[in-house]
């Protein structure tokens, strides 16, 4: 046999994923393995995940600001504070 992917005789080529402009083979009732775990999950194969949008810097620096931290966020003893803190309440439980 020459180079390229090889199949074993009787076992016909993988099939695409029945989605349009998608090369993935398909796995699962004909959608790749992205487009079925899209349908599972939210009954859409199709569905777009929606992204989180960054808040401007300037926001970020205004939300900061106003729960009393620095320009650049948090620091390294505000997270152990933090920490503790959280460590703190579970024991008065």
């Amino acid at each position: 046999m020459s180079g390229g992917n090889q199949y074993r005789a009787g076992h016909p080529e993988p099939v695409s994923c029945a989605v349009d402009f998608c090369p993935d083979p398909a796995k699962q009732s004909g959608w790749c393995h992205k487009h079925y775990g899209r349908w599972r999950r939210h009954g859409d194969p199709l569905h777009e995940v929606q992204r989180r949008q960054r808040l401007p810097e300037r926001e970020l620096i205004r939300l900061r600001r106003m729960v009393g931290l620095g320009d650049e966020g948090p620091t390294a003893v505000d997270m152990r504070r933090w920490k503790r803190d959280e460590y703190d309440e579970t024991e008065e439980i």
